[in-house]
């Protein structure tokens, strides 16, 4: 029997809109939790995801989430960088 049958997905299901997510760096992060809050936000709108070095975070970056989520970076890494030169996080 499995102790977790939650999905990252239901797990994000709790946040609403305005609020706010703070994402631990690096490795520190599964992909899957990174991936999760992306695909929620696109229901809510003005989602605010605090982080610092995130790797593979092109789903969190996504210019397409737009007034979704906004990305407040306190390390430009790769997968942020664009956006930050852009005023998109």
């Amino acid at each position: 029997m499995a102790l977790f049958t939650n999905t990252a997905l239901e797990a994000f299901q709790t946040i609403g809109s305005g609020e706010h997510i703070w994402c631990h760096s690096i490795a520190a992060t599964p992909t899957v939790l990174v991936e999760a809050p992306a695909q929620h936000a696109l229901t809510l709108s003005d989602v605010e995801l605090m982080q610092l070095h995130l790797e593979h975070a092109e789903e969190v970056a996504s210019p397409a989430l737009g007034e979704h989520l906004r990305n407040r970076c306190y390390f430009a890494g790769k997968s942020t960088r664009q956006l930050i030169n852009y005023g998109g996080a």
